[in-house]
């Protein structure tokens, strides 16, 4: 298609220039895109999920021949260098994808339930997962081919048809994660791609036809997803910021710690929603932790991404540099420590990584996301009081806990309000697929990843069939004998007295009504469980 003034122009953040551009979407390619998923996912639906899964291993063999070409245009496009390219992007997709052919599909079977209560013995019970119908994927620019494509594919094994909406960053990858899902097995029209900025979102969000939106990005425009959405009673995932803390006590290993503090911190240049972007670390060690800390950020190797050994790629767009500066710039003016943090020369977004020693309260580094090279260290003095700073925190996506005592991990594990919390390690649970992604407070709402962002992405219906043709027995006409009866169940199944559960149960069968009315074998044989927990007392 032919560019104009409008078209969405993607800009290299390493050299500055222009990588190419693609043509924004209008209310009417909108509206388009929806009816031709609608259309491809009515027949897509209904395919058995092992079915949907096994097709997918085309996708899979597609990316596996276009798998460097894809690492190249992540570098360019977004500014990831190679290595992470691979270990942050590509990797977690193969391994999402193997995780959808081999094991996801399962959580999703149609499945038989057994009757809890014995008086409804009779119905053959089942929990059904079916379809929501067409889901919005609105991704960010941060990890601008893992995040659609992971949720693109969840969004198929539940059986949906997609709507991708790329950022505007990013929107060669966009095009790039569409042409992966054109292949045999996955119908024509099934993933839909519009390119555009907020207003685009907008329409996707509110057009008819969509039944569900998972947004990834920030948290006001979260809020506005939630907003557009409610009149529609569209389900709705949302997956936000973060401020992730790693909390560092006196007992933790310190080289390892700062290892791994240091790379949670500014892999990807920092700009994770679930980077380390405060360390509260136990006073005792607070100052050596500094020096160690800052002294291994001043010897990482900030550069293009294609050149050899590059650690720190470049800031992904103009918009997120400047934020960064502007938090650093505010942390010097009110006189606290920054180690780090200068500007490389040349056309490219570069930002030397950061370490801001001990920030107040209120000062925007401390206070807000940062998505940059730059990690804040806070001191603390006890245990509960790291627990209250990390709980206190707006955000709830990832924690971690660095020390060698396991005791003192579960604790932190059971109290820290996150998402995701990790012992001795950080920034890795999204690459995991049968780990739920998701935060708490302003971190958003839902969950993908797992059997738990599946359930995200079906209706759930229970069905109960029965073919016996006695009138059940709580049916009209009302009367005293079935007062007795219910009476009866209640005292039968619940009461805390042996002698009396005895009683009631062998009394039941007597009852006309219940001869009258009761599938009495199935009472027996399907509720025996029930049956002998009850005169058991177990």
């Amino acid at each position: 298609m032919k560019l104009d003034k409008k078209s969405l122009i993607s800009i290299n953040p390493s050299t500055g220039e222009a990588l190419g551009g693609v043509p924004p979407a209008g209310q009417e390619d909108v509206a388009k895109a929806v009816d031709l998923a609608q259309k491809a996912q009515y027949k897509w639906g209904l395919l058995e999920p092992r079915d949907r899964a096994q097709r997918f291993k085309k996708v899979q063999e597609a990316l596996m021949i276009k798998m460097e070409d894809v690492a190249r245009l992540i570098s360019m496009e977004q500014g990831k260098t190679l290595v992470e390219a691979y270990c942050m992007e590509i990797y977690p997709v193969f391994e999402g994808m193997a995780f959808a052919i081999h094991e996801a599909w399962k959580g999703i079977r149609d499945r038989r339930v057994r009757s809890w209560v014995p008086i409804f013995a009779s119905h053959a019970m089942e929990v059904r997962y079916g379809p929501l119908g067409v889901v919005a994927v609105i991704s960010p620019w941060n990890y601008p081919f893992a995040v659609p494509f992971l949720g693109i594919l969840a969004a198929l094994s539940a059986g949906n048809g997609v709507v991708l909406k790329p950022s505007p960053y990013t929107p060669l990858l966009g095009d790039l994660v569409e042409e992966f899902f054109q292949v045999d097995g996955i119908p024509d029209g099934l993933v839909q791609v519009v390119q555009g900025d907020g207003g685009v979102g907008h329409r996707l969000v509110t057009q008819p036809g969509i039944s569900g939106i998972f947004f990834t990005g920030s948290v006001a425009t979260g809020k506005k997803v939630c907003e557009a959405a409610a009149p529609g009673m569209k389900r709705v995932i949302l997956e936000l910021g973060g401020k992730d803390p790693a909390i560092v006590l006196a007992d933790a290993d310190m080289d390892y710690t700062v290892e791994g503090i240091l790379w949670a911190s500014m892999a990807n240049a920092g700009q994770s929603c679930a980077s380390v972007e405060v360390a509260l670390v136990h006073r005792p060690i607070f100052d050596r932790f500094v020096r160690t800390l800052a002294d291994k950020a001043q010897c990482l190797k900030v550069g293009h991404p294609f050149e050899d050994r590059v650690e720190v790629g470049p800031l992904s767009n103009t918009s997120q540099y400047e934020r960064v500066l502007s938090q650093l710039e505010e942390a010097r003016a009110a006189g606290v420590g920054v180690l780090g943090g200068e500007i490389l020369e040349g056309d490219g977004l570069f930002i030397k990584p950061a370490v801001v020693v001990n920030p107040p309260r209120g000062l925007r580094v401390l206070e807000e996301e940062t998505f940059g090279p730059v990690v804040s260290v806070v001191p603390f003095d006890e245990v509960e009081e790291a627990i209250d700073m990390a709980n206190g925190m707006p955000y709830g996506l990832t924690a971690s806990v660095w020390t060698t005592n396991p005791s003192c991990g579960e604790r932190f594990a059971r109290h820290l309000r996150y998402g995701a919390v990790t012992v001795n390690d950080h920034l890795f649970t999204f690459a995991e697929p049968r780990l739920p992604w998701g935060g708490f407070r302003e971190s958003g709402l839902g969950r993908s990843h797992g059997l738990p962002g599946l359930m995200e992405l079906v209706e759930t219906k229970a069905v109960a069939q029965t073919y016996c043709c006695k009138p059940r027995l709580w049916w009209y006409p009302y009367g005293k004998d079935l007062v007795d009866i219910m009476r009866g169940n209640v005292k039968g199944f619940l009461s805390p007295s042996l002698t009396t559960r005895w009683r009631e149960l062998f009394s039941l069968p007597l009852k006309r009504r219940v001869r009258e009315r009761v599938d009495l074998k199935g009472f027996v044989v399907r509720g025996a469980v029930r049956v002998v927990r009850a005169l058991t007392g177990r």
